[in-house]
């Protein structure tokens, strides 16, 4: 594993020795700039507990009640884990600051971090224990993790999600394919925006398969809302999904293309509600072109990035947590699983065209560089937070590199898959 990685493994490795010093020698006081919600920890796990009290109005509590009612299904058992007679203050942090509530939240937590590794090792297996481990505590304690534990967001649940669909989708047994049609239907139940991962089917022209993905999704999308209030209740989903979509909250920074758009726009004297309308549009041509590109991107752990940069950028208001779905691609880039097939016929074609091998090892060479660079941008803990991050990019140094990074990636792969386009035109 770390043949052909090093670049990366030094970049991550450095970034965690630094933030590592600087814990030691600012007495903690480097990790307060990381953490922002100290009001409000764990409460993207707790809020949705608290909604579903009431399974009845759970979308009339509040206009944060965003999920499919799939999703409030597993945090109406899990709230019951939490008597009424154990919480003393109303709200969401009434049931989280106790005993019973803080425990479940840390048995959740273990839960999927112990379900992620097992995960995690079928993608590995082929590596050495040590390598698996290292791997494993790298991603598990990277910044995009660390940030993870703090919201308690359920896009944790969807990642195991999308990769046992992943694991699954390509098998030759026909039980497991169906169990990755579930899989991924799951997903796109708790999240919505996992539904694109039905590209993969369409570009394989898997028609009957996509199909019964479709009738998966919509049957656990609208089922379930027989639990809670019936379908009377979609309209007002809909207008909660609305509300914190469309609403611009914050300044702008890099967090989805409408953001990005103020940010840069704001620089050449723009107006902000203006710029936001104009991102909002713009978002829906990242849209298109990040799903023209999956389609005749060839390698999976690229589609997989662009198809992570839908779920991470196209929505406005996207929380930094989100970006844990690059760890798919990572993955796979950094295990080379699924891709054996793809490097053999680009092996083959390399050597059917001698004049041209140096040029094209030159250049695959300084974009696997890249790669590596933009995956340690994302995979790692750097709590150095100097003030012009502050003032330049309106977060702190950590995120900006997190985010810096994985909009790298999406972009070099858009990159790669117009000029791969380009070439095959021209040979043909």
């Amino acid at each position: 594993m770390l043949k052909g990685k090093r670049l990366f493994y030094c970049l991550s490795l450095l970034g965690f020795a630094v933030s590592f010093f600087l814990i030691m020698e600012t007495d903690g006081e480097a990790l307060k700039p990381f953490f922002y919600y100290y009001k409000d920890y764990c409460m993207d796990f707790f809020s949705h507990i608290l909604f579903v009290r009431d399974r009845q109005h759970v979308y009339e509590s509040s206009v944060f009640a965003t999920f499919p009612p799939f999703a409030y299904l597993i945090y109406y058992v899990l709230g019951k884990f939490i008597p009424s007679s154990a919480v003393n203050d109303p709200g969401g942090s009434g049931l989280r600051d106790n005993l019973l509530g803080m425990n479940l939240y840390v048995t959740y937590m273990v839960v999927l971090v112990l379900i992620f590794s097992y995960v995690l090792q079928y993608f590995m297996k082929e590596r050495r224990r040590g390598e698996q481990l290292g791997l494993s505590l790298l991603i598990l304690l990277s910044a995009p993790f660390i940030g993870l534990y703090e919201r308690g967001n359920s896009v944790f649940l969807v990642l195991i999600l999308l990769f046992c669909f992943v694991a699954l989708e390509r098998s030759e047994s026909a039980v497991k394919r169906e169990a990755a049609l579930l899989c991924l239907a799951a997903a796109a139940a708790l999240k919505l925006y996992p539904a694109v991962f039905g590209l993969l089917y369409l570009k394989q022209r898997r028609w009957e398969e996509a199909a019964r993905l479709t009738l998966y999704g919509l049957f656990l999308v609208f089922a379930p809302f027989v639990f809670f209030g019936g379908w009377s209740q979609i309209p007002v989903l809909l207008y909660n999904f609305k509300f914190i979509t469309e609403g611009f909250i914050l300044g702008g920074d890099l967090r989805s293309v409408a953001y990005a758009t103020i940010w840069i726009g704001e620089r050449f004297g723009g107006e902000v509600s203006a710029l936001f309308a104009l991102g909002e549009k713009l978002a829906y041509v990242f849209f298109a072109a990040s799903c023209l590109c999956v389609l005749f991107q060839k390698t999976l752990w690229k589609q997989l990035v662009l198809l992570a940069g839908i779920m991470i950028f196209f929505p406005s208001w996207s929380g930094s947590y989100t970006i844990v779905y690059m760890t798919l691609p990572f993955v796979l880039f950094m295990t080379g699983w699924g891709e054996h097939d793809v490097r053999k016929q680009e092996r083959e074609e390399r050597e059917g065209e001698k004049t041209a091998a140096a040029g094209e090892y030159r250049e695959g060479a300084f974009r696997e560089a890249a790669y590596q660079i933009c995956f340690a941008c994302v995979f790692t803990m750097m709590l150095w937070n100097p003030e012009w991050s502050q003032r330049i990019f309106r977060s702190e140094f950590s995120y900006t590199i997190r985010v810096l990074g994985t909009w790298g990636l999406v972009l070099l792969v858009m990159a790669d898959t117009v000029w791969e386009r380009m070439i095959g035109r021209k040979k043909k």
